[in-house]
């Protein structure tokens, strides 16, 4: 509980409600576990050796999660 918390507010700056950007997280961090294991599969059936592959694909998503995280702890604008 306190990870989440501190990590929205110390590396998004962000506040607002708690459980809806855990589920956000939860989300993003599921999926990206899915992609990561696609990625790696593909990068070694094209040539990329065992450690290559893992590390391009655990970088990719690493920066996919940042983005998504950021997109997702974004206050909402009222309009």
């Amino acid at each position: 509980m306190w990870q989440h918390s501190l990590h929205r507010h110390l590396v998004f700056g962000t506040e607002g409600p708690y459980w809806s950007s855990l589920l956000a997280t939860y989300i993003s961090y599921g999926a990206s576990i899915v992609l990561s294991s696609g990625l790696t599969y593909g990068l070694e059936s094209v040539g990329f050796g065992e450690q290559s592959a893992y590390f391009l694909a655990t970088a990719g998503t690493g920066i996919i999660n940042f983005f998504t995280l950021s997109s997702a702890f974004e206050p909402k604008k009222n309009d």
